[in-house]
């Protein structure tokens, strides 16, 4: 039988990441429409729960613009400088 003593408090499970926030050391934003998505973004699986990197394999989303009829996305925060290398 669990006591109210063996009850896991909110501030001992451990910490989910979220769209806009840390996970770690690193923080991160949401990308909203004015946002043009890069290979070193991440989406939103639909698990809810796993944030995949777009990469290689999803390119074709690469260079074009976020909307709200694609997954949420994420970018490292105060990443906003466009790489040369990437589109």
């Amino acid at each position: 039988m669990q006591t109210e003593n063996d009850t896991p408090k909110p501030e001992d499970s451990p910490q989910q990441e979220t769209g806009e926030g840390c996970s770690g050391a690193t923080c991160y934003r949401l990308l909203d429409h004015n946002d043009m998505i890069r290979a070193d973004d991440e989406f939103l699986e639909d698990d809810c729960v796993t944030w995949t990197l777009i990469g290689i394999q999803h390119r074709w989303t690469v260079g074009h613009y976020w909307h709200t009829a694609l997954k949420p996305m994420r970018r490292i925060l105060g990443d906003n400088v466009q790489n040369p290398s990437t589109p």
